[in-house]
């Protein structure tokens, strides 16, 4: 569905509304119950879709490498790099999904996410970086000739700093330190066949990409309409204004503190090292695919799930309470996609400091993201879950 439609659409429903329902105050949940429960059942079914396509681009992620693995050559790297970028993709997708109290949330000593989605991670920590060519999990051959699976859980301690695994970590391994203004990182092929560390830097390489299925797996599982006891199922039995507040405080927190900090760590260090994806080049890209989940949410879209896309049920309950702020609602995450779009050149390029035109810009995407969650927690509060 195209998301220039949604504009037309939410005129539509908003002169429908505003010739007949309720609005604002006089708004009540249980008066509702039914779009309610069709809002909730929808981002569930919008959870499960977006999960599922970040797993299985995992795992063409995870073929990719294993096939790059087994005879090391440039273009093996190449296609190692796309699968990596699109599957980072479909993972940002997920952000709109990481709910308090879901196990996906990086709140949750036990979930997943610790191991996938965390951030910065120091790449001297991983292999050689400028300067220092004999550094971490790569290069310590004190604990074992080989890097296991024990090894590298060892060595991930996000607690103290030292994040090994996860997205970050495969695009430095696939990628390499990026020192060069027109392009992304430029590591040699050769790392993984003729260099005298090229097995142990294929096991960690290995060991990366199938922990990342291994984990998005178990995310996906959380989300699964057939099984029984997981989040999904608990969600969908808790009382309606509680599994509303979730949803809205998902998205509002996800602007204020996770797209917003992302965003001004790099602005105001003016560091390569500190954008989300300092290797790869791809750091807006995926940030725009962080707003294409929360539209995703927003309208319902849940592609391969028997759900009538017509309707847009979280949409048509913020319309039933307030017509307009729907409308700014959808209209601003499409404003959003095209200001990522916009920017024309890589983020690494946007923050040094003598860009000033390039930071203005995005500072100006920073000020629509915070306006964006003011708008959210508005929302949750025209539908009577806050005060």
């Amino acid at each position: 569905m195209k998301v220039v439609s949604s504009s037309l659409w939410i005129a539509a429903l908003s002169l429908a509304i505003l010739n007949g329902c309720n609005r604002g105050p006089t708004f009540k949940i249980d008066e509702n119950a039914g779009e309610v429960s069709a809002a909730i059942e929808r981002f569930n079914d919008t959870a499960y879709a977006s999960y599922r396509d970040a797993w299985k681009a995992a795992e063409k992620l995870r073929v990719s490498i294993r096939s790059f693995l087994g005879k090391p050559s440039s273009k093996g790297l190449i296609e190692a790099r796309k699968a990596w970028a699109n599957a980072h993709q479909a993972f940002a997708e997920t952000e709109a999904i990481r709910i308090p109290g879901s196990p996906n949330h990086p709140s949750n000593p036990e979930s997943p996410y610790e191991r996938v989605g965390l951030w910065p991670v120091t790449p001297s920590h991983l292999d050689s970086v400028p300067g220092s060519l004999r550094t971490g999990v790569v290069h310590d051959t004190t604990k074992s000739a080989q890097i296991t699976q024990q090894i590298l859980l060892d060595s991930h301690q996000p607690s103290t700093g030292h994040i090994v695994m996860g997205f970050q970590a495969l695009e430095f391994m696939i990628y390499g330190f990026d020192q060069y203004d027109d392009g992304a990182g430029s590591r040699a092929f050769l790392d993984y066949s003729t260099d005298k560390l090229a097995k142990r830097r294929g096991q960690l390489l290995h060991l990366l990409a199938e922990n990342l299925t291994a984990d998005l797996q178990d995310m996906l599982a959380a989300w699964h309409p057939i099984n029984k006891g997981n989040h999904r199922d608990r969600m969908i039995s808790q009382p309606h204004a509680t599994a509303l507040a979730g949803i809205f405080g998902g998205l509002s927190d996800l602007c204020a503190s996770g797209l917003n900090a992302t965003l001004t760590k790099a602005l105001d260090s003016g560091k390569q090292s500190d954008e989300w994806c300092p290797s790869s080049d791809t750091s807006l890209v995926s940030l725009e695919h962080v707003i294409k989940g929360m539209q995703n949410v927003v309208l319902g879209i849940a592609p391969e799930r028997a759900v009538d896309e017509a309707k847009k049920p979280l949409l048509e309950l913020i319309a039933k309470a307030d017509p307009e702020l729907a409308n700014e609602i959808a209209a601003g995450l499409s404003a959003l996609i095209i200001k990522f779009r916009s920017m024309g050149k890589p983020m690494d390029q946007l923050i040094k400091p003598d860009n000033a035109d390039g930071r203005a810009r995005l500072q100006a995407v920073v000020a629509a993201v915070r306006a964006q969650g003011l708008l959210f927690e508005k929302a949750s509060k025209v539908l009577r879950l806050q005060g």
